[in-house]
């Protein structure tokens, strides 16, 4: 899914939501990406990430944060990838990150999962991995986030 969203939108610097362990910055072209930012509330994976993609070098600056905190705020880029992070923080909160930085961004892209019925991740042998994050899943409908008040530029 990353990829198509690298191939749906130009792009010169790129930011992730999320960027966990690296999420799909193996499918970006780094001759046509100058910079890339993945923001993680987790160090542990942005160590993980910054040691298996060591090989991007300065092109790839990862940012211990909290995109929840409102004092955050979001280095200029031309496309922002928001894939299944509005699960863990909410719309709201997704949407004030996004208003408080208009400015900064050109094009949000995001893949928002749909919860199956008895769970909100798919059957695997690794399913109890997330039972964590059970207590701060939230059910996303991708239509109300549409409605809500973004701020007109």
């Amino acid at each position: 899914m990353t990829k198509e969203q690298f191939e749906s939108y130009g792009h010169e610097i790129v930011g992730i939501l999320g960027v966990a362990g690296g999420n799909g910055l193996d499918v970006i072209d780094l001759h046509s990406t100058k910079k890339i930012y993945g923001f993680d509330i987790n160090k542990d994976y942005l160590n993980a990430c910054q040691k298996r993609y060591s090989y991007m070098g300065n092109t790839l600056e990862l940012v211990h944060c909290d995109i929840c905190d409102p004092t955050f705020t979001l280095p200029k880029t031309d496309l922002l990838i928001a894939n299944l992070i509005i699960e863990y923080v909410g719309d709201a909160s997704f949407v004030s990150l996004i208003n408080q930085n208009r400015n900064q961004v050109e094009v949000v892209s995001c893949t928002i999962q749909k919860n199956q019925a008895d769970s909100f991740v798919s059957q695997s042998n690794y399913i109890s991995a997330f039972d964590p994050l059970l207590s701060i899943a939230h059910d996303v409908d991708a239509k109300k986030i549409i409605r809500l008040d973004f701020k007109k530029s």
